[in-house]
Parts: structure tokens; C-alpha cells; sequence
């Protein structure tokens, strides 16, 4: 059996504090969406920041794998593949 798709990036919530903060939540994750969106639009920028950020990321090894992440970046990161999450859980 292969290990299953699964994301890079996993946010929980609470769920005592989920419904009564889902505002927070649904600004939160509209601006992932709009992060992913401009990092994919602008590349080149978002790689400078995040070496600016972060000079310890400024290698060959990260910069070669770059573009490979760009390309698993979600579009729509709040979209939920319950199938996928379920093969997941299973393996």
C-alpha cells in the first residue's frame, strides 16, 4: 500500500470555540487563500521574502526546490477532500 496524498499544511480548530470564532476563522482562511494566490502570481517576490524572512532558507537545496512548490501550492486551501482525508486516516 503506497502512503496517501496528504497536505502540507493541517489548521485545527478548537471546536469548543469554532462556531462562536467563525468569523475569525473564515478571515483567517480567506487569507491563506489570497497568500497562495499572490505567492503563485509572484514567485520571484515571495521567494525573496521568505529568504529575507528567513536567511537560514537561502540555499541551493531550497531554491531548486522552489518551483516545486509553487506548483503543489492549493489555489483554494478552505476546499476539504473528505475522501482523501478518509484514506488518510485509514492508512
Amino acid at each position: 500500500m503506497d502512503i496517501p496524498r496528504s497536505d502540507g499544511l493541517v489548521v485545527l480548530a478548537n471546536s469548543d470555540t469554532l462556531v462562536r470564532r467563525a468569523d475569525t476563522w473564515s478571515r483567517f482562511v480567506l487569507a491563506l487563500e489570497q497568500a497562495s494566490h499572490w505567492i503563485i502570481d509572484n514567485p520571484d517576490a515571495a521567494w525573496e521574502q521568505l529568504i529575507s524572512a528567513h536567511p537560514v532558507l537561502d540555499n541551493d537545496i531550497n531554491a531548486n526546490a522552489w518551483e516545486d512548490i509553487l506548483r503543489r501550492m492549493a489555489l483554494s486551501p478552505a476546499a476539504l477532500d473528505s475522501r482523501r482525508y478518509a484514506g488518510f486516516e485509514t492508512f
